[in-house]
Order: structure tokens, then sequence, then C-alpha cells
């Protein structure tokens, strides 16, 4: 934070000694506000049952579980590329990476709308991100909060899911994540 300079030129010191103390206060009150701000939008944050950040962490938690867990990298809120890449720790030599994109959860009125489309800007971003090396060396996956992995899981055709090596991570309210793969397309489509 910048620190304000004032210039004033009293003649009588004690009312400058009570001014250089004013605006010690008015910056430690600044200070302290800036480190309540964060503190709020980190709480806000919390609050946010599933935002992008939660999936994010949720999945990690799951893949580690997996024993994908080498070579784990994740972006930041502005930066290019997926979410998460990860590589499988048992075959650390070999190309196999798990990129996933992740959504968040919308609050807002619009809610139930965004809700039906948001797994397509994950699908989009993650098919834009696809390489091709060898067949199943590169697994894709969207993690979505439940309500979105459901609506994906339904319209996401089984075939295409096949073809991509495309998983679905859905991510319940407490964090608990279910991984739905290619096969699992095709059962939540016959029923």
């Amino acid at each position: 934070m910048s620190r304000a300079i004032f210039v004033f030129s009293v003649d009588n010191f004690a009312l400058q000694q009570k001014f250089v103390v004013a605006a010690a206060e008015i910056e430690a009150q600044m200070e302290n506000q800036t480190r309540a701000t964060g503190r709020i939008e980190e709480l806000f944050e919390s609050l946010l049952l599933i935002s992008e950040k939660f999936v994010e962490k949720a999945i990690l938690k799951h893949l580690d579980k997996k024993g994908w867990n080498y070579n784990v990298k994740t972006k930041g809120l502005h930066e290019r590329g997926c979410d998460i890449v990860v590589t499988d720790s048992r075959n650390k030599n070999k190309a196999r990476r798990f990129y996933i994109e992740c959504k968040g959860k919308s609050y807002a009125k619009s809610a139930r709308a965004i809700a039906d489309t948001i797994f397509l800007f994950a699908l989009g971003q993650v098919i834009t991100r696809m390489k091709v090396v060898a067949r199943h060396a590169y697994k894709y996956g969207l993690g979505l909060p439940e309500v979105s992995a459901k609506k994906a899981l339904r319209r996401i055709p089984w075939q295409a899911a096949r073809h991509l090596c495309l998983y679905i991570f859905s991510v319940d309210d407490k964090g608990r994540v279910t991984e739905y793969s290619p096969r699992d397309f095709k059962k939540s489509q016959r029923s």
C-alpha cells in the first residue's frame, strides 16, 4: 500500500504531533481494513459451497488417492490451459496424463440455466486443448458440481466420451468426488 504524504505548515508543534498521530492511526486502520478485506474474500470463497477452487481441490484429493499424484500442475484463475494436469505416479516414464477442466456452481438467479450449459463451456475448453499422442496416453476430464455433472452424463454421447477418453468428476456440496468413466456414460444414458 502506498503511504500518504501530508504537507502542512503549522506553527504549533503540539498540533503537528496530533496530526502525525492521526495520520498514523488512519494508515493503520487502512492496513487493517485491507487485511480484513482479504479475510472476508477468503471467507466468502469458502461460503460459496462449490467454487471452481473447491472443485479443483476435491478432485486433486481424489486423484491423489488413486495414484495420480506425480508432477501435479494447477493454474491460477486467469491463466491459460487446463485447470489440472497430473501424471500417473505408477508410470512416471510413460506419457499418461490427466487434463481436467473445472467449473464451479453458479448462485445467480439464473443458476438453473447456467447449470444446464456450464459443462458445455468446460467441454469446449478441454476439447480445444486435446493432443493426439497415443491411444489412451492422455485422459481428459470435466470437474463439475453434481447438478452439472448429471446433465453432462446424459447429454454427452457415450461413444464420444469413449473415443476421447473423457471422464467426469462430480463434486457434491461436501467435497465428495464421484468419478464417471466412459463406460458410466453408457450406463446413465440407458436408464
